[in-house]
This record gives C-alpha cells, structure tokens and sequence, in this order.
C-alpha cells in the first residue's frame, strides 16, 4: 500500500502537463454568460461536461474512466469539458491534470465563477456531468458519470 501511495503522490507532483490539455482563462468569462461563453467555441460539437474540484475523491477516481470515454469517442465531434470549481488554487488543478492525464479542455473557476456555475446547472454534489448538443442546449442535466457512459452504446 505504501509503494502505492508514494507512485501516486509521485505522479501528482511531477507529472507533466498533456499535450492535448487546454488550459483555459476564465477571466475572459462574463459572469452572466458563464457556461455559454465557455460552449460558444465548441459549437457544432456534443460537449460532455465533467464539474469536478480538487479536493473530491470521487471526481478524480472517475477521472480514469473519462480516459477511456475519450478513446471511445475519439475523431468524433464530441468535445471534453472538464471544469473545476471550488478549489483553492490552480497549482493543485494543474498537477492533478497531469496526473491523470485530462486530455480537453479545462477551466479553473474562481469561487464568484463556481456559485454561478453551480446555480446554472442546479449542482448539488460533485463530481456532475452534462451532456450539451451541437446547437450549445444542454440536453441532460445530469448525464450519466464516465464509467457509466463507456458501456452505453452509440
């Protein structure tokens, strides 16, 4: 278990950056179009979206499976969303992107961001996902997790 652990903790502190992450400003983010300035560039695209904090266990153990979610829908018009709110700062988020790997698109929401966010969707508990279609309307509130969706079929 300890060898385990110090791999992990390993992988989260020297882990290096994808090369398909997108680390995005979210000071360009109006706040009263929040979600809809971060769809708007991603439109003619199905947009899954992962809402996730640095803190939560649950968010980054489904983090593994949205790899594998990727690769089902990989050359396809479907775009990885992942959104990070609630934490404390944005060297926690960066290595936790290394450290699995989040291939997609990524914002670091600030605390005013993350209530917004929140209010939008109706977020209760994180990990949430949301499935947006290619006209930018969100389609399912709460979609199903990552290692849920990967058996669904197409």
């Amino acid at each position: 278990m300890l060898t385990a652990y110090q791999e992990e903790l390993k992988k989260l502190h020297q882990g290096e950056l994808p090369k398909q992450a997108v680390l995005n400003s979210s000071r360009e983010l109006h706040r009263e179009n929040l979600l809809a300035d971060m769809l708007k560039k991603h439109k003619g695209k199905v947009v899954y979206l992962d809402v996730w904090a640095t803190w939560c266990a649950p968010c980054i153990a489904a983090m593994r499976s949205s790899e594998k979610l990727r690769k089902k829908f990989k050359g396809q018009d479907v775009i990885f969303l992942y959104v990070c709110i609630n934490s404390p700062n944005q060297d926690g988020w960066k290595r936790i992107i290394a450290a699995e790997r989040l291939e997609g698109e990524n914002y670091f929401l600030d605390v005013k961001q993350s209530a917004i966010l929140t209010k939008t969707l109706n977020i209760t508990t994180i990990p949430h996902y949301a499935l947006i279609d290619k006209s930018g309307k969100i389609i399912d509130f709460k979609a199903p997790s990552p290692n849920k969706a990967i058996h669904f079929n197409r």
